[in-house]
């Protein structure tokens, strides 16, 4: 059960922990360990609005250690899921290597849950780039088969192979003097 009055009492706790004091897990703790997560996101909006900032923000500036880190990540997944693990997936990818236990455990996790939605998240956040272009990128064979296929990026991957292979292959292969030449599409002169 949601409690407006509570929630800004909450809020109005963590607001008057204070920038960098000592011991504000005292007061951030016992709230987020024993208030529900509708609870919690309205109190994350009480205390948006008294600081001008998101609840992010505020418990970078407040917990610099393991315990700060972890209420961050808390805080991502209760106000928005599909973005969280979007991120997730992003962070597992981008950059040089793959973190693939990270990979493999969202997708595996979210696969019968959401990833559906976490995929269209993904794809906003990080358009023109896809789900499915950084899986293609970043992983190959039957591995990167098995990862679109629960990602349900299959089909999308297909289409897009599909189009590309019409595209590049040849449409018309004449012989001159023995040697063929070849037509690649009618917008060669594009190229």
């Amino acid at each position: 059960m949601k409690n407006v009055e509570q929630a800004k009492w909450d809020a109005r706790a963590l607001y008057d922990a204070g920038p960098k004091r000592w011991g504000s897990e005292k007061v951030f703790i016992p709230i987020f360990t024993n208030r529900s997560l509708p609870q919690l996101r309205i109190i994350f909006e009480e205390l948006e609005k008294l600081t001008d900032l998101e609840v992010e923000k505020v418990i970078a500036n407040e917990l610099h250690n393991d315990i700060g880190k972890f209420l961050e990540s808390l805080v991502k997944y209760i106000k928005n899921k599909h973005k969280f693990f979007a991120e997730v997936l992003y962070k597992s990818m981008k950059g040089l290597g793959t973190h693939d236990r990270k990979l493999m455990h969202t997708i595996i996790s979210r696969s019968e849950k959401d990833l559906g939605s976490i995929r269209d998240q993904f794809d906003k956040m990080y358009a023109p780039k896809t789900l499915t272009s950084f899986i293609v990128g970043d992983t190959s064979g039957y591995y990167k088969s098995i990862l679109l296929a629960l990602a349900g990026c299959k089909r999308e991957h297909e289409h897009v192979a599909h189009r590309n292979s019409k595209e590049h292959s040849p449409k018309e292969i004449k012989n001159h003097g023995g040697v063929p030449s070849i037509r690649m599409s009618q917008h060669d002169d594009d190229y």
